[in-house]
């Protein structure tokens, strides 16, 4: 039997990466990661599971984060001008509410 991939670490000049091979046994790199433990916890958490066959839990979001990936996606094909009135109305919610983590679907 296989031993069981772990990834492995690397350094680049301003982060740090993840080294593994994939399904197909191809080696693959992901880097950008701030430490050792956010690419080790990266590849445990995201890439083993689907690896694996098995959905990989996502991150809990915060309602900042949520709302820029909201108005990113909301900007194709809108006028600039629709982007920062919606910017605008829900920057009241991200002054309360910005740091609040946001639960998934059951």
């Amino acid at each position: 039997m296989p031993a069981e991939q772990r990834g492995s670490i690397y350094r680049t000049s301003s982060s740090y990466g993840v080294r593994y091979y994939d399904e197909a046994g191809v080696r693959r790199r992901q880097a950008g990661f701030s430490s050792r433990s956010a690419a080790r916890a990266w590849f445990r958490d995201v890439l083993r599971p689907r690896m694996l066959g098995q959905a990989a839990v996502a991150a809990p979001l915060t309602l900042t984060e949520h709302m820029g990936r909201y108005l990113e996606a909301h900007a194709v094909g809108r006028e600039a001008s629709t982007i920062a009135t919606l910017r605008h109305r829900l920057s009241y919610a991200e002054e309360t509410f910005g740091e609040l983590q946001l639960k998934g679907r059951s």
